[in-house]
């Protein structure tokens, strides 16, 4: 089992942009904000304990990724999740998680190659207690890293920000269980 006080680059400071970005972006895949909710900045800014600027740049990323649509003076609405553009994402993330992943096997550090077994070790634990929310934190990290330890910022930039949304979830207070099937490691 790997050290599980080892920090990876990931770990340091995240700007309140990203903090902002990352935390409605899970608000919204795990439909706690539900699709048609009309909301507004003033509302987040308080929720989110953010000031507005970092919460109007994580606002315009979200409506660039199709997760919302900023409606001027109106406010700001949850789009629906479409399972047929998901799909197309899934598609498009297969590829990209294929590079990715050959390219941090060959370029990662001896840090990441560590904080790669820290992920792993959480993945499993978080499968077999079925903690989805859990579940797919540790993979938007394991995706982050992988991103990282590729060493290549073009292949970087183009899965920035993508890695969470096509991993939509049923609110728990909308959902009678969270009874989902992890793939046994073989």
């Amino acid at each position: 089992m790997a050290n599980p006080n080892l920090k990876s680059d990931l770990s340091i400071r995240k700007s309140l942009t990203t903090t902002a970005y990352e935390q409605l972006e899970e608000l919204i895949v795990t439909t706690e904000l539900e699709p048609g909710a009309i909301l507004s900045e003033a509302t987040l800014v308080e929720q989110l304990g953010i000031g507005r600027t970092p919460i109007r740049e994580a606002l315009q990323k979200l409506e660039r990724e199709g997760l919302i649509r900023i409606m001027p003076r109106k406010g700001i609405e949850v789009t629906d999740l479409n399972p047929a553009k998901q799909l197309l994402m899934l598609e498009l993330r297969r590829d990209l998680e294929k590079l990715l992943a050959r390219s941090s096997a060959l370029r990662a550090t001896e840090e990441e190659r560590s904080a790669f077994i820290v992920i792993a070790d959480a993945m499993a634990e978080t499968a077999a207690t079925r903690n989805d929310i859990a579940f797919m934190r540790q993979d938007y990290t394991l995706n982050q890293l992988m991103a990282q330890a590729a060493h290549n910022e073009y292949a970087s930039r183009v899965t920035t920000g993508h890695t969470q949304q096509w991993f939509s979830l049923p609110s728990p207070k909308n959902s009678r269980s969270l009874n989902r099937t992890w793939p046994k490691s073989t």
